[in-house]
């Protein structure tokens, strides 16, 4: 049972690291949105909080918070093979560090090459379908934040993820949903 559970959470921390990686290399591609102020005001990844700007510099201090906790999670999983602990509550760690990762950027854009999402990157060629859904007194998220209440929940359907937004900008959604047909339509 140990074996497995090693197996599977190397895997895991593999995953975790590989994804962070791709980040910060995709980072450094040219951002085709959100390019202003105003797009970056009008979309959100969590209807209560404000976006940051896609680069490195604005999303330092998320990347080093989220860096340390795969150095702990390797330390922590290194330590656990070492010293061959068995103890289930052991490897509950890895699950507080890896649910996280879910919450660990504030991070939507848009490039060249496909979709930054919190520490994901989704490739345009992965994305199946996408489908704004406005948000209004039946939604899950009406009355959470009055910006947001007007808006719209944008979703992105790729081959085994759903990504989530809130559009809370009518022009900022004309300019995405431009951008997004372009971009999954072209394949």
């Amino acid at each position: 049972m140990k074996l497995i559970l090693d197996i599977f959470f190397f895997f895991m921390i593999t995953f975790f690291c590989y994804h962070f990686v791709q980040i910060i290399l995709k980072l450094k591609e040219e951002i085709i949105f959100p390019l202003s102020e105003s797009e970056l005001s009008g979309i959100r990844k969590q209807p209560g909080k404000m976006l940051k700007a896609p680069t490195n510099k604005k999303l330092k201090w998320q990347m080093i918070v989220y860096w340390f906790l795969l150095v702990i999670a390797i330390f922590v999983y290194l330590i656990g093979i070492y010293y061959t602990i068995d103890d289930l509550s052991f490897y509950l760690l890895f699950i507080l560090i890896f649910t996280y990762s879910t919450f660990a950027l504030d991070l939507f854009a848009l490039n060249q090459s496909g979709i930054l999402n919190g520490v994901r990157f989704i490739p345009w060629g992965k994305i199946k379908s996408f489908q704004f859904i406005p948000i209004d007194s039946h939604h899950r998220l009406y009355g959470f934040v009055e910006d947001v209440n007007d808006g719209y929940e944008l979703r992105l359907k790729g081959r085994t993820t759903v990504i989530s937004c809130f559009v809370t900008n009518k022009e900022v959604k004309e300019n995405l949903e431009r951008i997004l047909e372009q971009k999954v339509k072209k394949r």
